[in-house]
């Protein structure tokens, strides 16, 4: 699922949200993903934050996207 999103500093931003099967610890298991794509000028940079499903509550999820902030420099 793709939205649009607010980064500080970018032209443009998008939010990819995703599930995939992780094999960490030896087995398949569910897990999740967020990708913050953001657009300054002519560069893109993308912030990547995965989990497995209930390890990571959705406040703290918000807060760390909350934080990207693209500076000149």
């Amino acid at each position: 699922r793709v939205q649009e999103a607010q980064v500080a500093g970018a032209r443009d931003a998008r939010r990819l949200d995703y599930t995939y099967p992780s094999v960490e610890g030896g087995g398949s298991q569910p897990a999740a993903g967020t990708d913050l794509v953001a657009l300054l000028d002519r560069d893109v940079y993308v912030v990547r934050i995965t989990w497995l499903p209930g390890k990571l509550p959705e406040r703290d999820l918000t807060a760390m996207l909350a934080s990207v902030e693209l500076k000149d420099g």
